[in-house]
């Protein structure tokens, strides 16, 4: 029976609210290829079974919609052969016709359309019938949807076997007949058991699904898009869509507790811990992307589904408390992780290159940076990664590193093309922010042409950093600052560095940028490049904490979050 509304327990609830979904929904031929690789095998007529039981349902069931084709008749290369073609809208048919059967799309994308036309049905205890009944003429006529979060509940039932499952003959008499109903009352207990566990992950699943396009972009460094949207403009507002994610909100709506995620969270570490024949190499193969993870086989592929559940919990966690939480295989030992702070010399939380290079170097792997960001100088090469932190933006974690030229000076074209020739065959992508001096568009176009650097991977200021990015009162008041520190009391105003200007104006020559300017009217002296970029990453950086929600104010702040979508593509 199709619905006409969607039952309020029901999955689909949460799911049609998600614009972003990470995961996807399975037929029943994908959800048991996505078991089978984790080590469980689940035949067609043992899914049929749990949901006879009411173990497990299939998240929805979608109908195939159908049309009328006709029989037809085309000469070939003087050979006569058949076609079933469809009937045009109206159109009437005297000779033979058949019913087909039409495909089904994105149903993950799509369930709230199908829901609309309806196409839809909510499998339950009350609606269940015989999967036979759902085919017609070897054609399946409405297609069971699983979802891969349901994992956890198949391995419960398959941990959890009754001897119902196959039925218990009534026997009237005998020693025999007393056994078995001993063993019949101890599966009731057995039964009663499983569903009030089923029913919790029912609860547990329902709560991944409402986090889980907040947090796994995050875990598994992996932004899944949505077929025939443009990339960039899906990604775009996703990000907005997570400065708007209430924890607190979603919490509420769960039914859970804090405590109660804790429990579970610690559940699902046990289970991983247990189940990983990988977890004495935890440090290494957690650092390793999502995407090579998830080729490997039977436990150990289980293992990483509880980790990331896991992981999932401990974000939310950490953004409903405040509060750090431990990692999945920290959560089990008695020295809640003090011992790798020991041995790498720092946390570890995955982030850190520095850690990485130490992992990676006991299993002779050479690290490679994700991006190296070539700057001007070392104004730039400080502020960067200030305000980058600023913006909750970690460089090291993504793999960006900076490197500092030090001035026009060392733009020469020879110097800049063997550094890209150094990083070429490499993994590593090149990203150019440079001042705008003489024949720096010239070197850069030469570079494209030897495509030694990307079209859309370098960025000249119209200027340069410090004046395309802030005003003048701001960068004079900032050198102004550090020498008075120095015991240096500069006697200059913004009327004075307008002087300059005017003057080179009228002598029609070029205007030198603000810090030639500042440069030449304080004399004696000499600015302090590296002080004054993260002077002026501070004013950054208390600009968007005064912020409610996070735009970016400043050109270099939209420029790192182009260099971080190059890093995490």
């Amino acid at each position: 029976m199709r619905s006409k509304k969607i039952p309020r327990d029901s999955l689909i609830n949460v799911m049609i609210k998600n614009p972003f979904p990470q995961t996807f929904l399975e037929t029943t031929w994908g959800f048991q290829r996505f078991l089978e690789k984790r080590g469980i095998n689940i035949r067609t007529d043992d899914l049929e079974h749990f949901e006879k039981q009411g173990f497990l349902y299939p998240i929805v069931r979608v109908v195939r919609p159908t049309f009328l084709c006709k029989k037809i008749q085309k000469v070939e290369n003087g050979i006569t052969k058949e076609y079933w073609q469809p009937l045009e809208d109206r159109e009437t048919f005297e000779g033979e016709t058949k019913k087909m059967y039409a495909g089904i799309g994105d149903v993950t994308h799509g369930l709230y359309d199908y829901f609309k036309e309806g196409l839809i049905i909510f499998p339950s205890k009350s609606n269940f019938k015989p999967w036979k009944e759902y085919i017609d003429d070897h054609e399946e006529t409405a297609l069971p949807f699983y979802h891969p979060y349901q994992v956890i509940s198949v391995k419960e039932i398959s941990n959890l076997t009754m001897l119902t499952i196959h039925g218990i003959p009534r026997l009237d008499k005998d020693q025999t007949v007393k056994r078995m109903e001993k063993l019949r009352k101890f599966d009731e207990i057995r039964r009663r058991h499983l569903f009030k566990r089923l029913k919790e992950y029912q609860k547990l699943i329902r709560l991944l699904l409402l986090i889980q396009d907040r947090y796994l972009p995050l875990i598994r460094k992996k932004f899944v898009g949505r077929g025939g949207v443009d990339f960039d403009e899906f990604w775009d507002k996703w990000f907005e869509w997570t400065e708007n994610f209430d924890p607190h909100a979603v919490l509420k709506e769960s039914g859970f507790t804090v405590e109660q995620i804790k429990k579970w969270r610690l559940h699902f570490a046990a289970q991983a811990s247990f189940t990983d024949p990988l977890r004495d190499w935890y440090v290494l193969v957690h650092h390793i992307p999502y995407s090579k993870r998830d080729k490997l086989k039977g436990d150990a592929l289980l293992a990483q589904d509880y980790y990331e559940i896991t992981d999932m919990l401990g974000r939310f966690l950490t953004d409903l408390t405040s509060e750090m939480q431990l990692d999945a295989d920290d959560l089990l030992n008695g020295r809640q992780g003090r011992w790798k702070k020991k041995w790498y010399g720092r946390e570890v939380d995955y982030k850190s290159r520095e850690v990485l290079q130490k992992v990676l170097t006991e299993y002779g792997i050479n690290p490679q940076d994700r991006v190296l960001l070539i700057v001007e100088g070392p104004t730039e090469y400080e502020a960067i990664p200030r305000i980058a932190q600023a913006m909750e933006i970690d460089l090291d974690q993504l793999g960006i590193r900076i490197l500092p030229l030090k001035g026009a000076g060392e733009i020469a074209k020879k110097r800049i093309e063997k550094l890209l020739e150094y990083l070429a065959p490499s993994a590593t992508i090149p990203y150019i922010i440079l001042d705008n001096h003489p024949n720096v568009e010239r070197t850069l176009e030469t570079l494209k042409t030897l495509k030694l650097i990307h079209p859309n991977h370098y960025r000249v200021w119209k200027k340069e950093f410090e004046e395309d990015n802030f005003s003048d009162k701001e960068v004079l008041q900032e050198i102004v600052k550090q020498a008075r520190k120095r015991g240096f009391d500069l006697k200059i105003s913004i009327k004075r560095i307008e002087e300059e200007r005017q003057a080179k104006r009228r002598e029609r020559k070029p205007i030198p940028h603000l810090t030639q300017i500042l440069g030449k009217i304080t004399h004696n002296y000499k600015i302090d490049k590296p002080e004054l970029g993260k002077a002026l990453a501070k004013i950054v950086a208390d600009r968007i904490k005064k912020q409610k929600k996070y735009t970016p104010t400043t050109e270099i702040e939209k420029e790192i979050l182009k260099i971080i979508k190059i890093a995490t593509i």
